[in-house]
């Protein structure tokens, strides 16, 4: 888990704790006014860890688990294909051969810098 994703976690855990707390600050006899209103449209935003029946189609946790499948995908994945910086950085680090230093008229430096499937 990366930082960012450290922090939507707390975040949300952080929107539980705080909703309990303030459902218990106002009075009983408007308890249940908040949990048909405000209560329940903050508590289902935020994930399925509520008592109510319904939901949200894509609620906070749902984005973190998305967030970190995605991030899991991402780093299984292998890449083929590079950024132009990747290639410059790539191309500064292995600059091509000197045409001054390798004479290609011998044949044995000819050979030497063919691919194994194209020799013989």
């Amino acid at each position: 888990m990366t930082e960012d994703q450290q922090r939507l976690s707390e975040i949300i855990n952080d929107i539980n704790d705080l909703m309990g707390e303030a459902i218990e600050l106002i009075p009983e006899n408007m308890v249940e006014r908040a949990k048909s209103y405000w209560y329940a449209h903050i508590m289902c935003a935020v994930s399925d860890d509520h008592e109510f029946l319904g939901g949200s189609m894509h609620h906070m946790q749902d984005c973190l688990d998305e967030w970190m499948e995605q991030e899991e995908e991402d780093s299984d994945r292998i890449r083929t294909w590079m950024s132009q910086e990747d290639e410059d950085d790539y191309i500064a680090n292995n600059p091509l051969p000197n045409d001054e230093d390798t004479d290609l008229r011998h044949e044995d430096n000819f050979y030497n810098l063919m691919r194994d499937e194209d020799r013989d």
